[in-house]
């Protein structure tokens, strides 16, 4: 699908921030994309942030939305980005899905891109990410475990390690995220909203297309889930 004329993103290297990397929609059409170098990201890594930050993910969902729904609709609200709210899950779901959508055929291109720039990308990675799948919701396991059965940060971080298979740097980092008094709530928009995503779009890309571009309720996704 088209993405709007003069839809455009900038990056920049960041540090010290309890998440990996973060889209901050900027307006007319632009984002700044932001990632955390303080976590270690491979190759793969880069090809699930692109897609989850900018294509198909965050920044192609606002900005056809601002084209299509605020701009040529006039429905100003749908400029309003709330956190953690509903929107979120929807979001999130979109992102947490983008890479699955667009790997089935472009996977030998993405790879050759990296390689053209000196990165080395395992073929064995995409195998072994769709089997970890499942360890997304670990990230709330671990605010469950301290916000309700009061855990410290040190048996939350033993629970990352074990059962994410996490370094303990890594580890560290995801508890740091679930304690942030900013995102402590937001953890299960990931999780959550990627099964709701899924479900929801079945590896029909008119139904993806559905989500970057229509107004959609997470009441939507629970129906079809």
């Amino acid at each position: 699908m088209s993405l709007p004329e003069g839809e455009a993103l900038e990056l920049e290297q960041v540090s010290d921030e309890p998440w990996w990397a973060f889209n901050y929609y900027l307006g007319d059409l632009r984002s700044r994309v932001v990632l955390n170098t303080d976590i270690p990201t491979t190759a793969d890594d880069l090809i699930v942030l692109a897609a989850h930050e900018v294509y198909p993910g965050h920044h192609t969902e606002h900005a056809l939305k601002e084209q299509l729904l605020i701009r040529d609709r006039g429905l100003v609200e749908e400029g309003i980005q709330l956190v953690p709210t509903p929107q979120a899950v929807l979001s999130e779901g979109i992102a947490e899905i983008a890479r699955e959508l667009v790997e089935p055929a472009d996977a030998e291109a993405l790879v050759a891109i990296l390689r053209r720039h000196g990165l080395h990308v395992d073929e064995r990675v995409a195998a072994l990410r769709e089997a970890s799948r499942a360890l997304r919701r670990i990230g709330l396991d671990l605010a469950l475990m301290i916000h309700e059965e009061r855990a410290s940060s040190d048996e939350a971080e033993a629970y990352a390690q074990r059962w994410s298979l996490s370094t303990p740097k890594q580890a560290k980092q995801s508890v740091r995220f679930v304690t942030d008094p900013t995102w402590r709530a937001y953890v299960i928009t990931y999780s959550a909203g990627g099964d709701l995503a899924r479900a929801y779009v079945r590896d029909d890309p008119a139904r993806f297309r559905r989500l970057l571009t229509e107004h959609v309720r997470v009441g939507d996704l629970f129906a079809a889930a």
